[in-house]
């Protein structure tokens, strides 16, 4: 497999399967798309190897992985251990939630097709066949979808290589054109290996079909035509099960049908009333669940009453305050009443009890804090006491990371209310900018990370304007701040609030310090405040980057922020070099990510010319297949994200991420 070749990388590397690149820092996430390394995340990248990938794949001998067990109740978290060895890096630090929730700040779907700025250099692209004259900063139209695209993506579909086969199932379903006949073509897909059948799971969830709803559903369920769509006798595998629970809940949050929201629904709650169901099948049902704005009262009692049931694993226990959050949310977004404040109430009266007791075991703490984030606001009931919970949770409670999601609830709950709500310029913002300026090290990242999601949610909903000194009080960090990772935190945050004064000691940083963890983060920041002064040295150090593939990922996310298209020939040579070579995978994976990220038009044309070249390799070919997916897409954000937003990363099972073999859901986002 795939994933097995990319643990012989020491580096990051990037493999096409689900058709996404994510990059590290988590290392609970490395393999199926990226190896990460279990690394220090204070040391500089390692170079990356040069050798290009055997023709046999099948020949590499990989090293003997880092065993690494899922979570046990009650367990510190931190870098992950066994006999009281460390393993891996302090997942408590703040770059593991940035990772996991960075999507909706970088928001690039919404900036990919207004006007970009550029000098023009990328209007000819060099392409296998020809140059595209597609203006920059629009949407690709569904007759070229239709004609051009589809046709090449079908053909990566039957080509029997796994890597475009798996890259092409996402691919298809991002372009947005009727779904009947990829249904008919994916159904198919089920009965092969894997990894195939997984992803054809998902991809079925994505297209909102009848009939993929029906099919999703029996494999689920493990009914007689799902095990005849399987192709096993026996029954459907576990981890297809799970697969078709994520692909129902992809389905319900791509649409507001009531149809579909209700049929999620049921099939979730018979998942969920199978008594002796393994726990990922329970969790799997419990997320996707969370996405189902059908009957939200009812669903709300329901989980209520499973929550607080003693028999139930820990693991699903502690899934469920998000999930409950989530629904929430997701109903109020869905329906004029989202069901009766007295059950909202319950829920938020419960989640604040249990954030505070001692008692309770510390995973189910932390989704308590980060549900209440989600959930407080100060027109609902619980403002008040829900704001007091999370201060005293923030700097009161036992373990880390209970502290440091609070500190996050704190800061996503005053930008969603504004600087003037009650309790924000009273006692939220004076407790954070308490902590900024006397609370630990390590924490005061995660309170610059917290002020900056706070001034940019506030910005985006029309608030008033927080005050600048809130920037000004993270810029002195930022200065005085050695340890670069720490710094970093400082960066995001200043690039989250748009904090004009950082614009030039963020360029001066990007310059001067030579880690490539940390000028990556300072890319991003300069590209979040839209500093036009970076394109630049942006642009330079892009080209310098060949050998970081993070920092090559992180400028070109950079680029696209700041809507520079000028450097999509630079990535196009990397995944099709003029020479012949053959770059190393995780150098494909960033480029064709970024490609995609970028989502300049002009580029589909080389890039379906890769995707058909004899002369590439398969894995160029399968890259470029991604790219041309992400290109696209017309949603907001890529919808596998959206399993990873505001998820308690640290009550992990195999079928959500594999720190060994990255076999789970969120290996492939």
């Amino acid at each position: 497999m795939l994933s097995t070749l990319l643990l012989c990388f020491l580096s990051p590397a990037a493999a096409p399967h689900g058709g996404n690149y994510r990059p590290p820092p988590p290392p609970i996430r490395n393999g199926r798309v990226v190896t990460a390394g279990l690394t220090n995340p204070e040391m500089p990248e390692a170079p990356t190897p040069t050798a290009t990938t055997p023709a046999n794949p099948s020949a590499i001998t990989p090293p003997s992985p880092t065993v690494v067990t899922a979570p046990q109740p009650g367990a510190a978290a931190g870098a992950a251990t066994t006999g009281g060895v460390p393993l891996g890096p302090d997942t408590s630090s703040w770059h593991y939630w940035w990772d996991f929730n960075r999507e909706p700040y970088l928001d690039l779907q919404r900036l990919r097709f207004v006007g970009p700025t550029g000098t023009g250099e990328a209007d000819g692209l060099r392409g296998l066949s020809g140059q595209s004259t597609t203006p920059r900063g629009t949407r690709p139209s569904p007759e070229f979808l239709r004609r051009r695209v589809k046709p090449v993506l079908k053909q990566a579909l039957a080509s029997g290589q796994r890597d475009r086969v798996s890259a092409a199932l996402l691919a298809l379903t991002r372009l947005g054109l009727e779904s009947e006949d990829l249904v008919q073509a994916f159904t198919p897909k089920l009965k092969e290996e894997q990894e195939i059948a997984e992803t054809t799971a998902l991809a079925l969830g994505m297209l909102v079909s009848p009939q993929a709803m029906g099919t999703l559903s029996d494999l689920a369920r493990d009914t007689a035509r799902g095990r005849k769509l399987r192709g096993s006798e026996q029954g459907v595998d576990l981890r297809t099960r799970c697969f078709a629970l994520y692909g129902l809940g992809l389905m319900a949050m791509s649409t507001e049908k009531s149809m579909v929201h209700h049929f999620v629904r049921r099939v979730v709650n018979e998942v969920l009333a199978e008594p002796k169901a393994a726990k990922d099948l329970h969790i799997a049902a419990v997320l996707a669940g969370g996405f189902s704005a059908a009957d939200p009262e009812a669903q709300s009692r329901a989980w209520m009453d499973l929550m607080k049931r003693e028999d139930l694993d820990f693991l699903v226990r502690a899934h469920l305050p998000g999930a409950l959050a989530r629904l929430q949310r997701r109903s109020s977004q869905s329906q004029p009443s989202p069901g009766s404040p007295q059950i909202e109430e319950e829920i938020l009266v419960y989640l604040q009890r249990a954030l505070l007791d001692r008692q309770e075991l510390p995973e189910f703490r932390q989704s308590c804090a980060q549900a209440l984030g989600r959930m407080l606001h100060p027109e609902r009931p619980g403002w008040n006491s829900g704001v007091a919970a999370l201060i005293q949770a923030s700097t009161g409670d036992r373990q880390v990371q209970v502290r440091n999601f609070a500190v996050m609830a704190l800061g996503k709950i005053a930008g969603a209310a504004g600087p003037d709500a009650p309790l924000v310029g009273q006692r939220i913002l004076p407790h954070l900018l308490n902590l900024l300026a006397d609370g630990s090290t390590l924490q005061r990242p995660w309170v610059a990370l917290s002020l900056g999601v706070m001034v940019y949610e506030s910005r985006e909903l029309g608030h008033a304007p927080f005050p600048a000194v809130i920037g000004d009080a993270v810029l002195r960090r930022f200065r005085t701040t050695a340890a670069t990772l720490e710094r970093s935190g400082f960066a995001i945050g200043l690039g989250l609030m748009a904090h004009e004064a950082s614009k030039e000691p963020l360029l001066e940083a990007l310059q001067e310090v030579r880690d490539p963890q940390f000028r990556g983060y300072c890319a991003i920041a300069l590209g979040l405040m839209k500093s036009g002064e970076a394109i630049a040295p942006l642009r330079t150090l892009l080209s310098e980057s060949r050998r970081y593939p993070t920092l090559l990922h992180q400028v070109a996310t950079a680029l696209s922020l700041l809507q520079d298209r000028d450097a999509v020939p630079t990535l196009i040579d990397l995944l099709a070099p003029k020479d012949g070579d053959r770059p190393p995978l995780a150098v494909l994976g960033a480029a064709a990510v970024a490609v995609g990220r970028i989502g300049d038009v002009r580029a589909m044309e080389t890039l379906l010319a890769i995707a058909q070249d004899h002369r590439q390799s398969e894995l160029a070919k399968a890259f470029a297949v991604v790219a041309l997916g992400r290109i696209a897409d017309p949603h907001e954000r890529p919808l596998l994200s959206r399993y990873g937003e505001e998820l308690n990363y640290y009550i992990f099972t195999d079928l959500l991420t594999d720190p060994n073999f990255a076999t789970g859901l969120l290996d492939i986002l």
